[in-house]
């Protein structure tokens, strides 16, 4: 029996903030040039992926079972989603199974069936 959950999502970067530091002065002339505009984001997961995250740990949390998070949007989680080819956000992954479903009915519907199968 797979005691493992693999869930693959893809976060986005957010703009929250854009500063401007202020032009530099060396007492004769001010260099408006050397002014440095500073953006700040906030990393985040799509709403989509994120209830299906939410609730893939909620019903692991119930089972006893592990959830591994794989971020496809970094280097080493486009790597590992491409060798278990994950082409989409959210995808879980539970043994061999793939499972693309984002109703969370159908989801546990899915989940509730595999682990029932795995355990008889």
């Amino acid at each position: 029996m797979a005691d493992k959950i693999e869930v693959y999502v893809k976060s986005e970067k957010k703009l929250v903030g854009e500063y401007s530091s202020g032009p530099i002065s060396d007492g004769v002339m001010t260099h408006t040039c050397l002014s440095k505009k500073m953006l700040e984001y906030e990393e985040a997961l799509p709403q989509g992926d994120k209830q299906v995250l939410e609730f893939i740990n909620d019903f692991a949390e119930r089972k006893g079972l592990l959830v591994e998070v794989t971020d496809v949007s970094t280097f080493k989680g486009k790597l590992k989603a491409s060798s278990k080819g994950v082409k989409k956000t959210p995808m879980i992954v539970v043994g061999q199974e793939r499972i693309e479903e984002t109703d969370l009915q159908l989801l546990k519907d899915r989940l509730e069936s595999h682990f029932k199968t795995a355990s008889a």
